[in-house]
């Protein structure tokens, strides 16, 4: 069978599910057609589906369709996406969502079918080393134990090491209702959008790190009160956006928007200047990722607001600048200079030269 065929397209997924219903009203089957279709679907289908005669699939009882298949119709699955159902399966971030017994089950249909792809065929260059051990047991225990509190809205007891540095990070133990797995590609790590349950009654939303998490277990009640997912994953938003400025050398508005697709933003392109723009929120929880991802981009990127997160731009050069000092070595062969309200790096090698190797404001 060719790769992409009608079978597989919406009309056919329409008409399957229609005759999936074992009785069905003229409304219920413009309303499938509507749902699941195209604007057009409902004027081309429903004719061929109810005269009788150019799709002889359905026949009219006391009002109401029936079909006239003797068994409900399914689709099977094509050896292409049996392919890439085992290679996902057998892919250690996505066996967390299944329990054990679902694990063996699929092993088991899919014991003949070799993967599309494995995991050793892709190498994450720039992605940290130090993520989520999800091969360890009691990570996988505690990362089951809350996706079930999650998909049913029960309360959880958590205790988790809290604080920025290792070294002085306490535990800490609470309440909490899990809403919403984050994962970050950069840090290979989870993190949960939640609530924490005071004794008080109050509800605080937070975002915990699944890798600090060193103990769960599920409570029998059950969290009934409506919840604003958009304002608790969204609501922790910055409300003054970073003003940042983007040059077109090296391709940088392009890698620029794609690396910050999933941020909202405002952008402006100005033509003759060929630079680009842009206002840009993020949520406080990811500044640290923001700012990184930000110096990465070196000198075609200027950022010029807010001050307080230029400040840290300019603090984490700083601290750079002084650990390369220490390791006595010249791999760092620029100078700081500042200059009226921004901060330039200059290469020392290009002594005449106005050359910026990373502008911020």
């Amino acid at each position: 069978m060719e790769l992409f065929s009608e079978i597989y397209g919406i009309y056919y997924d329409i008409v399957t599910k229609i005759l999936q219903k074992q009785c069905i009203t003229a409304y219920e089957i413009n309303e499938m057609a509507q749902k699941y279709g195209f604007e057009e679907s409902a004027l081309q289908m429903i004719p061929k589906l109810l005269d009788g005669k150019s799709w002889r699939f359905l026949e009219k009882k006391q009002g109401k369709y029936v079909s006239k298949l003797q068994k409900s119709p399914s689709m099977p699955l094509t050896t292409l996406e049996k392919q890439f159902l085992k290679a996902v399966i057998e892919e250690k971030r996505c066996r967390l969502f299944l329990e054990e017994e679902e694990q063996k089950r699929l092993k088991q249909l899919l014991k003949d079918v070799p993967p599309l792809f494995r995991e050793d065929m892709f190498d994450m260059f720039d992605q940290y080393q130090d993520g989520d051990d999800f091969e360890n047991k009691n990570y996988q225990q505690i990362f089951r134990s809350i996706h079930r509190a999650m998909r049913s809205r029960h309360i959880v007891i958590i205790k988790y090491l809290g604080g920025h540095r290792s070294e002085k990070r306490m535990l800490h133990k609470g309440m909490f209702l899990p809403l919403k797995w984050e994962y970050s590609q950069k840090d290979d790590k989870f993190r949960i959008y939640c609530i924490k349950v005071e004794q008080s009654g109050k509800a605080n939303p937070m975002v915990l790190n699944m890798g600090r998490i060193v103990w769960a277990k599920q409570t029998e009640k059950i969290w009934n009160k409506p919840v604003d997912m958009e304002k608790i994953v969204y609501g922790r938003k910055v409300k003054t956006p970073i003003v940042i400025k983007i040059t077109s050398e090296r391709n940088a508005i392009e890698r620029f928007l794609i690396e910050f697709s999933t941020y909202e933003k405002e952008s402006e392109y100005d033509e003759q200047t060929g630079v680009c723009t842009v206002r840009m929120w993020y949520v406080k929880n990811d500044e640290t990722e923001v700012l990184i991802k930000l110096l990465g981009f070196g000198p075609v990127l200027k950022v010029m607001s807010p001050p307080f997160f230029v400040k840290q731009i300019k603090q984490r050069i700083d601290k750079q600048m002084q650990w390369i000092a220490k390791q006595k070595t010249s791999l760092y062969p620029y100078q700081i200079r500042e200059e009226k309200n921004s901060m330039q790096c200059y290469d020392v090698f290009t002594e005449g030269e106005n050359k910026s190797h990373g502008e911020m404001e």
